[in-house]
């Protein structure tokens, strides 16, 4: 048996774009917000032991929370798993591209986007304090 998480987009518009059949899925609904809450997930993805394990979406694309849905993977240890979505395009997860390159990646925008916080945070300040200093 398999498991079908539905984040956004319509199930049957899903299911026959890649070629699923809905009586060898568990059909699990749930919101895009709920990817913030692991508990939530992994009871979820632990209820059975699932042969593969796929995350539907309206567009792969616009998905933004491609990295947790990946990092969901990993941490399940469910290596069978894709990412698909209304129009047939799957993204499988591969454990070295993800470890090697999708971590890495994220810890790079992690790092520059604290930089540029912290940077214009402070810029901000100072120029602040020089304004409120001439008045």
């Amino acid at each position: 048996m398999d498991l079908l998480v539905v984040i956004s987009g319509k199930t049957n518009k899903i299911l026959e774009s890649n070629k699923l059949l809905k009586q060898n899925l568990l059909i699990n609904l749930i919101d895009e917000k709920d990817l913030a809450k692991p508990k939530m997930i992994f009871q979820i993805i632990k209820l059975n032991d699932f042969e593969n394990l796929y995350f539907g979406t309206e567009d792969i694309g616009f998905q933004r929370f491609q990295f947790l849905i990946f990092l969901y993977f990993l941490l399940t240890f469910n290596f069978k798993g894709k990412l698909i979505d209304e129009n047939g395009s799957y993204r499988e997860f591969n454990f070295i591209k993800f470890v090697f390159y999708q971590i890495p990646l994220f810890l790079l925008e992690l790092i520059v986007s604290s930089y540029y916080v912290i940077f214009y945070s402070i810029k901000t300040s100072y120029l602040l304090w020089k304004n409120l200093k001439r008045n």
